[in-house]
């Protein structure tokens, strides 16, 4: 899943931050390991507890997106400078994410691995907006892991909206309180307050909420942590209460995050995870748990990437050339590999037991890698650089951050 637009060490920004392309790497291999070992029964049921967690990895991305995202218009605000242009910014959201998708979606629609019935149920999936609507009126699954797209794209929406809405309270209110509220502050707060209220919303995670409040709130336990990262970090160029609280947290040593980080998916296998057989065999009390407890793991790992700290072997593991550039193909590498899942025969996994399942789980990584490799140089680069070409409406006083959208 894409937070921001990744690029090829020739386009990458200088102050881009290549730990963050290593995490969305291990995210995205996360998710391939859950859909992956999901099927293959006989390595399983091995290792049931900790590849059923693994999905965790899409709270990874909703962090990184939610930072990455709204670190432009949170600069334009705490700075009192012009909104980032929404033609431009909106253009290249859509050219970083449609072309690629329809691709894709096309090919395996095409192959009868992707299930769309009928014109109206293609333009529902091709738009990705068919989560709203009821399920019985989707027009098929289509691509299953389109979901989260769903979810990016309404954000992408409505992060310029929330900014906005900030911005203009912060002048409500400075006005009335003689300039005593500071931009900033307001906008912690505000993001803080989305992502509490979107960790209290998890319990309407479900396939029937096809509504924008019940599908997008839910989410916002990550993407709202992720903006208030992003406030953080950008209040702490000019405050010194958001300077002195980056400061102690980039003084938590990276292992000790990363410890946390691992506890977390512990108890998540432990308390959440009840058979090899079924991974969804949960009650709806322990899909409410493993929802939640996905918030604060993704921030665990997250956390000390965006903030800072001094360098070390994980630092220097998330930032090494293969987990950058899988980092830079995650977007192809996450739309084509759950299909190349499914069109693998089921029986290859169960020829020798555990050791064919190994087997065709590597073969599915190496397919998957090589459709992403393609994929991102043909697809998703041109839209990139097409993006990048968009003139956008104003030329001057913009924000141009290091890690804009």
């Amino acid at each position: 899943m894409p937070g921001v637009d990744p690029s090829p060490a020739a386009v990458v920004r200088p102050a881009s931050i290549p730990e963050l392309d290593g995490a969305r790497a291990v995210a995205a291999l996360g998710v391939f390991i859950f859909h992956a070992a999901t099927a293959a029964t006989p390595l399983n049921k091995h290792v049931f507890r900790l590849t059923a967690i693994l999905n965790s990895g899409v709270g990874v991305f909703f962090v990184l997106s939610g930072f990455l995202i709204y670190r432009p218009f949170c600069e334009a605000n705490v700075a009192g400078l012009p909104v980032p242009d929404l033609a431009r910014y909106l253009v290249r959201r859509v050219l970083r994410i449609y072309p690629a998708y329809l691709v894709c979606l096309v090919i395996w629609w095409r192959f009868g691995i992707v299930e769309i019935l009928g014109v109206r149920g293609f333009l529902k999936h091709a738009s990705l907006l068919d989560m709203y609507w009821a399920p019985a009126r989707r027009g098929g699954a289509g691509l299953e892991v389109a979901w989260t797209l769903q979810i990016e794209m309404t954000f992408y929406v409505l992060a310029p909206l929330f900014a906005i809405a900030v911005r203009l309270a912060g002048a409500g209110l400075r006005r009335v309180t003689a300039g005593r509220v500071q931009q900033a502050a307001l906008e912690l707060a505000a993001t803080l307050t989305l992502a509490v209220a979107g960790v209290l919303a998890i319990p309407w995670h479900s396939p029937e909420a096809h509504t924008l409040v019940r599908l997008m709130l839910p989410w916002m336990g990550e993407l709202g942590t992720g903006m208030a990262l992003a406030v953080l970090v950008t209040a702490s160029t000019r405050h010194d209460w958001a300077r002195a609280a980056r400061a102690a947290l980039s003084r938590v040593p990276m292992f000790v995050w990363l410890t946390g980080a691992v506890a977390m998916i512990v108890w998540l296998g432990l308390t959440t995870v009840n058979g090899w057989f079924c991974v969804f065999c949960m009650s709806p009390q322990q899909h409410v748990l493993q929802d939640r407890l996905t918030v604060p793991l993704a921030v665990l790992f997250v956390t000390p990437l965006v903030i800072g700290g001094p360098p070390g072997l994980a630092r220097r593991t998330l930032a090494s050339r293969p987990l950058v550039w899988l980092g830079v193909v995650s977007y192809s590498f996450y739309l084509w590999h759950q299909p190349i899942i499914k069109a693998v025969p089921k029986r290859w996994y169960a020829l020798h037991g555990p050791w064919a399942s190994f087997a065709t789980i590597s073969l599915e990584l190496g397919l998957s890698l090589v459709a992403a490799a393609i994929s991102f140089r043909f697809v998703e680069l041109p839209g990139i650089r097409l993006g990048r070409r968009f003139p956008g409406l104003r030329r001057s006083g913009r924000v141009t951050p290091a890690a804009s959208p």
